[in-house]
């Protein structure tokens, strides 16, 4: 079963009389599922109108806030990794003692 009996052109059809909006996020739900590969989308019959001024002082206050919540934890997401990835390189070489030998205590660990 189809939406469209009568085939792709009826589809095409009613995908068109919804305009460039609807064809944009059919093309990008195309996209999310692996139906299409594409660099770009089409602005073929897109208009566009530069606004000035159209946020407030409290917009631009929630902006700036959520931005540095951003930026930390960005850091903060970094350095874990970091701590992670030296940590995996510490327990890597105690395995590497183990499996010659070497005996490791608790105190070697840090």
């Amino acid at each position: 079963g189809t939406q469209h009996p009568s085939g792709f052109k009826q589809f095409l059809d009613g995908l068109k009389s919804l305009g460039t909006g609807a064809m944009e996020i059919h093309a990008m739900h195309l996209k999310s599922t692996g139906s299409m590969v594409a660099r770009t989308l089409s602005y073929e019959s897109c208009e566009f109108d530069l606004v000035d001024g159209i946020g407030s002082e409290d917009v631009t206050k929630v902006y700036n806030k959520a931005s540095q919540l951003w930026g930390e934890l960005h850091s903060q997401l970094g350095e874990r990794t970091r701590q992670m990835e030296a940590n995996a390189r510490v327990e890597e070489n105690m395995k590497k003692c183990l499996d010659k030998g070497i005996p490791v205590t608790q105190d070697m660990r840090y």
